[in-house]
């Protein structure tokens, strides 16, 4: 799975669209893919951006901020229902015997926290 965002790289609501897309193909599929007329358990999931050196996109800042001022609660629960369930398959292996894999390219950044 490659991200490929439009406009500005962030999970803006068409990427994230495409993301539930792809995980509800996987989980139709029951784990099976048809290559060269055969059909293959999936056993690798990789995860990857093809924004250079990007690979956390964030969240959409510009519509955060309008569904705030508008106080458009609704619409802000939405996106962040959606931000969770496109992760939530991942991170649940697509309720599947995988493996998922992030292919984080280019710069990281580790923020530490400070315990009190």
């Amino acid at each position: 799975m490659l991200m490929s965002p439009k406009d500005v790289p962030c999970f803006n609501l068409g990427l994230l669209g495409e993301l539930q897309q792809y995980n509800q193909s996987i989980q139709d599929c029951g784990g099976k893919i048809l290559i060269r007329g055969g059909v293959h358990d999936i056993r690798y999931m990789v995860f990857a951006s093809r924004t250079p050196g990007v690979f956390n996109l964030g969240g959409q800042l510009a519509l955060f901020g309008r569904l705030i001022r508008n106080a458009d609660r609704r619409a802000l629960m939405h996106y962040a229902k959606m931000c969770i369930d496109s992760m939530a398959s991942r991170i649940m292996h697509y309720d599947l015997p995988v493996v998922t894999i992030s292919l984080v390219q280019g710069d990281a950044w580790v923020v530490a926290s400070r315990q009190l």
